[in-house]
């Protein structure tokens, strides 16, 4: 699992950068908005949130078991 969440992790790194052009979607970039409303960025905030999520739930349900 660490070495998963750690390549997960990794690419994450890697890709965001390809993120940060200009010149694509409706709103302006540097509005928080943007990250929400643009599909290609709601997407990626939705699956980031989603991993965040599992490793918080697994932590807790770990931390219960004890």
């Amino acid at each position: 699992m660490k070495k998963f969440s750690f390549i997960a992790l990794l690419l994450f790194v890697v890709v965001l950068p390809a993120f940060s052009h200009e010149g694509h979607g409706h709103i302006s970039s540097n509005n928080p908005l943007h990250y929400l409303a643009e599909p290609l960025h709601a997407l990626t905030t939705v699956v980031a949130l989603g991993v965040i999520s599992y490793v918080v739930y697994r932590f807790y349900r770990a931390r219960n078991q004890r």
